[in-house]
C-alpha cells in the first residue's frame, strides 16, 4: 500500500552515446530520482513529477499523437532563440546550451524537436541542417544559422535573426489584432441578415396576403428571397458548404495559391499594404543574411522563401540568376514591376555605397511604419463602411415591409 504512495517521475535523460530518451521511475523525491539516474551514467535534462492522474498525463505525454502535436507559435520560436543566444554569449557550448533549453521548455512539440536537434548536434550534424526538418522554424532560419556557423559568430547571427523576427512577429500581431473588430462587424452583418430573412420577414407573409392587392416590387422580391431561403435552407447551406470545400481544396494547389496571391496584390488599398508587407519580409530577411556574411547570390533565394505571398516569391527568386550573371540587383528588381520605387532607390544607394545589408534593412523598417499608418487609416474607413452596409440592409428590409402599408393608406376608403 505504501508503494502506491511513492511519487512517479517523468525523466528526460541523455545516454553516454548521445541518444535521448524518456523514462519513468518511482522515487522518494526529485533529488533521489536524479541521483539514481546519475548513478546509472545518464545525464538528466529534466524531471517532472506525475500527478495522481498519471494515466491522463501519459495520454498527453506520449500516448496520443493528437495531443502531443501541440502547435509551436512564432513567439515560442523567438523566445527559444533569445535564450539560446544568451547562453551562447555566456560562453556555453552549443550542445550544453540546447540541453539547458530542453529542461526549461513547456511546449512538448518544441521540446521534442530540440531534443532531436541536440542529439544530431552531438553526433556532429550542424544545427543549420538539423532544424530543416521542422516547419515551425522560419524558412530563413537555417540559412542564418549556416551563415553564423561559417563565419564563426553563431551567437551574433542568432541575435540578428531574433531582432528581425521580433519586428516581424510584432507587425503580424498588430495586423491580426487590427482585423478583429471589422471581422466582428462583418459577422454581425451576416447574422442580422440571416435573422431578418429567416425569422422576421416570413411572419409578414400572411399579413400581406390579406391585402388583396399587388405588392410593391421591393416587397415582392424580399418575400420571395426569404421564402426561398427558408424553404430550401438545407440545400442553400449544403451548396454554400460544398462551394467552400471545393474552393478550399482548389486553393491548396500551388497554381491556385499563386493566382490568389497575385489577385490580392491588385486589390485597391489593401493590395498595396500586402505588397509592402511582402517586400518588408524579403528586405528584412535579406538584410539579416547579408549582415551575417552570406553572399548576395546565395541570400536572394533564401530571403525570397521568407515571403508569404507566393506570387511575389516566384518573381523574386529568379533575380538571383540575373545577379549571378553580373547584372545589377536593383535593375533586376525594377524589371519585376512589383517593388515600390522607394525600395528600389534604397537598394540602389546600398549597391553604390557597398552597404546593401543596412539599406535593405532600412527598407523593411520604413515599410513597417507605412504599413502601420495605412492600416490605421483603412480601419478608420472600414468600420463606418461596414456599419453603413449593415444599417442600409436593415433600412431596406424595413422599407420593403412598410411600403405596402403606405400603399394601403393611400387607397381611398369608402
Amino acid at each position: 500500500m505504501q508503494k502506491t504512495n511513492v511519487p512517479e517521475f517523468l525523466c528526460q535523460v541523455g545516454e553516454p552515446a548521445g541518444d535521448l530518451r524518456r523514462l519513468r521511475l518511482t522515487a522518494r523525491d526529485a533529488d533521489a530520482a536524479r541521483q539514481e539516474l546519475q548513478e546509472q551514467g545518464l545525464h538528466v535534462f529534466a524531471i517532472r513529477r506525475l500527478s495522481s492522474f498519471a494515466a491522463l498525463g501519459r495520454l498527453f505525454e506520449g500516448g496520443t499523437t493528437f495531443f502531443r502535436r501541440r502547435p509551436v507559435r512564432s513567439r515560442e520560436v523567438l523566445l527559444f532563440n533569445q535564450e539560446l543566444a544568451a547562453l551562447l554569449h555566456a560562453g556555453l557550448p552549443l550542445a550544453e546550451s540546447l540541453g539547458i533549453m530542453v529542461e526549461r521548455m513547456e511546449n512538448p512539440t518544441l521540446r521534442e524537436a530540440v531534443q532531436a536537434i541536440l542529439a544530431e548536434v552531438k553526433s556532429g550534424v550542424p544545427m543549420s541542417t538539423a532544424v530543416t526538418r521542422y516547419s515551425f522554424f522560419p524558412s530563413v532560419y537555417p540559412a542564418c544559422l549556416q551563415a553564423g556557423e561559417t563565419s564563426g559568430d553563431l551567437p551574433g547571427m542568432i541575435v540578428r535573426f531574433t531582432d528581425a523576427m521580433r519586428v516581424a512577429v510584432k507587425a503580424r500581431s498588430s495586423l491580426t489584432a487590427a482585423m478583429v473588430y471589422p471581422a466582428f462587424l462583418l459577422a454581425a452583418l451576416l447574422g442580422t441578415a440571416a435573422y431578418l430573412l429567416l425569422g422576421v420577414v416570413p411572419n409578414f407573409v400572411p399579413f400581406f396576403a390579406g391585402f388583396g392587392q399587388e405588392l410593391p416590387p421591393l416587397t415582392t422580391a424580399l418575400l420571395t428571397a426569404a421564402e426561398f431561403v427558408r424553404t430550401h435552407l438545407l440545400g442553400v447551406v449544403s451548396g454554400l458548404l460544398a462551394a467552400v470545400l471545393i474552393s478550399a481544396a482548389w486553393s491548396r494547389t500551388a497554381r491556385a495559391k499563386r493566382i490568389r496571391d497575385r489577385v490580392v496584390l491588385r486589390l485597391p488599398a489593401i493590395g498595396e499594404v500586402l505588397r509592402l508587407y511582402s517586400v518588408s519580409q524579403f528586405s528584412r530577411s535579406l538584410g539579416t543574411l547579408l549582415a551575417g556574411g552570406m553572399p548576395l547570390v546565395s541570400a536572394i533565394p533564401v530571403a525570397a522563401r521568407a515571403v508569404s505571398n507566393r506570387y511575389l516569391r516566384s518573381v523574386l527568386e529568379p533575380t538571383a540568376g540575373a545577379v549571378r550573371e553580373g547584372r545589377s540587383f536593383v535593375e533586376t528588381l525594377a524589371e519585376t514591376g512589383e517593388i515600390p520605387g522607394f525600395a528600389l532607390q534604397m537598394v540602389r544607394v546600398g549597391e553604390g555605397t557597398g552597404d546593401l545589408a543596412r539599406m535593405v534593412s532600412s527598407v523593411a523598417d520604413f515599410n513597417d511604419e507605412v504599413i502601420e499608418n495605412r492600416v490605421t487609416v483603412l480601419l478608420s474607413l472600414l468600420t463606418p463602411v461596414v456599419l453603413l452596409i449593415l444599417g442600409g440592409f436593415v433600412a431596406l428590409v424595413l422599407l420593403a415591409i412598410y411600403l405596402p402599408l403606405f400603399s394601403l393608406a393611400s387607397v381611398p376608403q369608402f
